[in-house]
């Protein structure tokens, strides 16, 4: 019988270990209310990589049942929970970790406890911590006993995947009390022990309480939680400096939980060897004014270059809307330093833009840019009033009809009136505008738009800029834009360059759109001359130069980031001027402009992307971080 006993016991545990992913790793996530979670939940919050899950905690109509995984949209510790560290912690795991790996959190906290609640022994001693229904109802939601709910929620979890870490943030109700690090290391025990963890591979990360930068009502209990690793040689702190929070001083705000969320991440990956990229902005890395990016724009001549890429977080190659992804990031580990966006299609009222983009995820992505400390720029290629043609439809002439005195100038207010409704609304919850480059009409002297030099005159156009802006700003309140022109690269001379140039009260950027001279078949010297005429020209007007769109179609010379466009920018005059380039987007069904990890260009654009005079995104902020620290 013994024996019997034994064979059934080995078979057991080798079905369990049989069913473990060791590819999805679990964290167990505990503490009060900033655990539990206690700001807003916002629309960009919404949207997150199908590879971050939670185990729900608590049945929730609507959601899904208890111990069920699913993708881990907030809220995660409970039904009516908000934003919580948990969720930025896996967002930024799953950003920085191999594609094979899935990460899961199970998230049991409870608003007001005392950290003794999670005591095995003592629970029961702390379970009346308050007498209001708000606490009591927690507590009888989780039969009484949190942390053997934790405990049966973990040891399912383990049927499918490994515990890597332990995440804690307490400490609010126990301000004050020196014994506070003893408590935690019994729970922590505790864990190990009923888990059959190894505490060396199983950290534990404690975060700080609302920082005294922040007017922390309980800053001081941080003196505390920082002698937490004597007590337990396995834990970390996770620091609050300069991590915002709500007036109450007590929580972190929606924003303050994206970054402390990301700092546990940091410093998880940190524990397991992993070179994590987390951009983190914070107040002092983003851009809140066009003065502010003017200036930045003015500040960063000569010292690095901005790289940009299209739609670079909507979509790339084989993929589609996975959030945190980024086919500059899957090649380069870090994410552009400006991201361009569409708006074509806005006037007809639709939902998504002409590339199938919806809009609500274009002002979502614009104000993850804006939290990052990115740039923004956006262009617009509408569909023509008079039929609601494409803008590359060249058989009728427009712009005569649609500036001032033309038959349909009315409707085309009308499109101006959409398109500004969507830009008036880049704003964050606080109503602060995201500025941004705004980009219109561009490629002029081209053929292809019906804009373009075979059906609109110079002074069409220039009308046409004018109005455009002029409506914008003045009747519509768009004042968080600065305002690019970019003709393409058929100009030759700086005279012809200047034919449809609307005025230097009307122009921020002056650019140049150049795809032909920097192909197979171009002449990079071509190129550079353009630009050294380009930047001449935004010299003397005191205007910001760049290269404003770029790229070579399905990239068939694998060298180009080095040999063509490496080489433009590393000219000399070039390197010292312009403040930025631009590259087109990366489309899943048809084409792309930027490499993709498989692709054998992929090395020559990592190379060129190592150039100290290159800015990623990191880049960027780590520079605006140093400006603000020099005033």
């Amino acid at each position: 019988m013994k024996i019997k006993a034994l064979v059934l016991s080995a078979l057991m545990c080798a079905r369990l270990v049989s069913a473990q992913d060791p590819n999805f790793h679990i964290y167990l996530c505990f503490g009060q209310s900033n655990m539990e979670g206690s700001a807003p939940i916002e629309e960009m919050d919404h949207v997150v990589n199908p590879r971050f899950k939670v185990m729900q905690s608590l049945d929730c109509d609507g959601v899904s049942q208890q111990e069920e995984w699913r993708t881990a949209v907030p809220p995660l510790a409970n039904c009516n929970s908000g934003l919580s560290p948990a969720d930025y912690f896996g967002r930024t795991m799953v950003d920085n970790l191999p594609d094979s790996i899935t990460v899961g959190v199970i998230n049991v906290a409870v608003g007001g406890c005392d950290i003794r609640l999670f005591d095995r022994e003592l629970y029961q001693d702390y379970d009346a911590t308050h007498k209001e229904p708000w606490f009591t109802t927690k507590i009888k939601a989780y039969s009484g006993n949190p942390y053997q709910h934790l405990i049966t929620l973990a040891k399912q979890a383990q049927e499918s995947g490994v515990i890597k870490g332990i995440l804690l943030h307490q400490g609010e109700t126990n301000m004050g009390d020196k014994k506070w690090p003893k408590y935690v290391a019994r729970v922590y025990d505790n864990l190990i022990q009923d888990l059959s963890l190894s505490a060396k591979s199983v950290p534990l990360l404690a975060g700080e309480v609302v920082n005294e930068d922040q007017g922390g009502v309980c800053a001081p209990m941080n003196e505390i939680i920082a002698r937490l690793p004597r007590a337990i040689s396995t834990a970390h702190v996770v620091s609050s400096s300069d991590v915002l929070a709500l007036e109450d001083s007590l929580h972190f705000s929606s924003d303050g939980y994206r970054i402390l969320g990301a700092r546990y991440a940091m410093k998880m990956l940190q524990l397991q060897g992993i070179e994590s990229v987390v951009v983190e902005a914070g107040v002092e890395g983003r851009i809140n004014s066009t003065k502010e990016l003017r200036d930045l724009l003015r500040t960063v001549k000569g010292k690095g270059i901005l790289f940009g890429h299209q739609d670079t977080y909507a979509y790339g190659y084989t993929w589609k809307n996975v959030d945190g992804n980024s086919d500059v990031k899957r090649v380069t580990g870090d994410y552009p330093a400006m991201y361009g966006w569409e708006l074509g299609a806005i006037e007809m009222g639709g939902v998504q833009n002409l590339d199938s983009i919806l809009f609500d995820d274009i002002k979502r992505y614009i104000l993850k840019v804006y939290w990052q400390g990115g740039v923004n720029t956006i262009s617009w290629h509408p569909f023509s009033v008079l039929d609601r043609t494409n803008s590359w439809n060249t058989k009728r002439e427009v712009v005569k009809h649609i500036i001032p005195g033309g038959k349909y100038h009315q409707y085309f207010k009308r499109d101006l009136d959409a398109l500004a409704d969507f830009l008036n609304d880049l704003k964050t919850p606080e109503g602060i505008k995201v500025p941004f480059i705004f980009r219109p009409w561009h490629e002029m002297d081209g053929t292809w738009f019906w804009w373009g030099r075979t059906v609109t005159s110079p002074s069409e156009f220039q009308e046409l800029f004018r109005f455009t802006i002029d409506y914008l700003k003045l009747e519509k309140g768009v004042d968080h834009m600065l305002v690019a022109y970019s003709p393409d690269r058929i100009v030759e001379t700086p005279e012809e360059y200047l034919i449809y140039y609307p005025g230097d009260e009307y122009v921020d950027i002056i650019g140049m759109d150049n795809y032909h001279d920097l192909s197979v078949n171009g002449s990079i010297d071509d190129a550079i001359r353009k630009l050294h005429f380009v930047i001449d020209i935004a010299n003397e007007k005191g205007k910001i130069s760049a290269l404003t769109e770029s790229g070579e179609y399905k990239l068939p010379d694998v060298t180009w980031y080095m040999s063509k466009l490496g080489a433009v920018l590393a000219d000399s005059k070039v390197s010292a001027n312009i403040s930025y380039a631009h590259v087109w987007h990366n489309d899943p069904t048809k084409h792309f402009f930027f490499a993709h990890p498989s692709h054998p260009s992929a090395q020559y654009a990592r190379e060129f992307l190592d150039k100290e005079g290159i800015w990623l995104l990191n880049d960027l902020v780590e520079f605006r971080k140093g400006l603000n620290n020099e005033e």
